[in-house]
């Protein structure tokens, strides 16, 4: 590594050699690498999400959505028009009883009941529906999430429709299953720790959508997504907080790019 330099100036080269890369020891320095649990690569073309995780659930995405350059971190983020009814379909997702699912996300305009996301295995709520959504209560600011169990209506396991006030800014969201245990923060910070009625029933559900609703009289989303995980464990308070702060750079190809470098060797030429 090296610093390019002018030769008809008084500027100095400097030669890294044996270069250390090392997490920082603050959590403001710090990025994923291959080797480390939050590390995942992304990838998008013009009709497909692609599923990384190696099982190939690939997800579609629904009347030509656009790329835009409006994102919190990464390269593009994925925009989602209301007016063109766009949304992505994950078809089937396996959903764990320790599972961490967690996004960054950008509300546009509200309207009613609008989903940030919403998995399930029933359309319209019916019977073995099993439901998991994250989105906007009514027409409001409020965010609400809401998990039935297999009977939507009466097998509640958690239903908030006030957790907090959200704006048309950037934040990550993430909602963490440990069992009976759920958390869920907002931009790393804790807004729910609570214990559900029952263990969230670990399963494939079917029905898998980003930006729609299973009900056909809910709105569609209106804003951006970017950077969408699902995790196969429940991650810590600090590994969300790890997954907020980080300095890395995800592009539309899925390489990771960080510039955050420590260096503990080097000498001038």
């Amino acid at each position: 590594l090296g610093l390019e330099t002018n030769s008809d100036t008084d500027s100095v080269t400097w030669y890294l050699r044996h270069p250390k890369i090392e997490i920082g020891t603050s959590v403001t320095d710090w990025c994923p690498n291959k080797n480390d649990a939050l590390y995942s690569t992304l990838g998008y073309n013009s009709t497909t999400v692609y599923d990384t995780s190696g099982f190939g659930n690939n997800g579609v995405m629904v009347n030509n959505i656009i790329h835009t350059l409006d994102t919190p971190l990464y390269d593009s983020s994925i925009n989602l028009q209301r007016t063109n009814s766009n949304y992505i379909d994950l078809k089937n997702t396996y959903i764990t009883n320790q599972s961490t699912i967690n996004f960054w996300g950008k509300v546009n305009s509200f309207k009613n009941w609008q989903r940030f996301f919403e998995f399930c295995n029933a359309l319209q709520g019916h019977t073995g529906n099993y439901r998991i959504l994250l989105g906007t209560y009514q027409s409001t600011q409020q965010l609400a999430l809401h998990i039935y169990g297999g009977d939507t209506g009466t097998t509640s396991l958690f239903v908030h429709s006030n957790i907090t006030t959200i704006d048309t800014n950037w934040h990550m969201y993430s909602i963490v299953f440990n069992k009976a245990n759920l958390k869920v923060f907002v931009d790393g910070t804790s807004v729910v720790d609570t214990t559900m009625t029952q263990e969230l029933t670990s399963m494939v559900r079917q029905y898998s959508y980003i930006g729609k609703s299973s009900y056909s009289g809910d709105s569609y989303f209106d804003g951006n997504i970017s950077d969408f995980r699902i995790y196969s464990t429940a991650l810590s308070a600090e590994d969300i907080k790890q997954l907020y702060q980080t300095k890395a750079k995800i592009d539309k190809n899925g390489n990771v790019n960080c510039n955050q470098f420590i260096d503990n060797d080097y000498e001038e030429q």
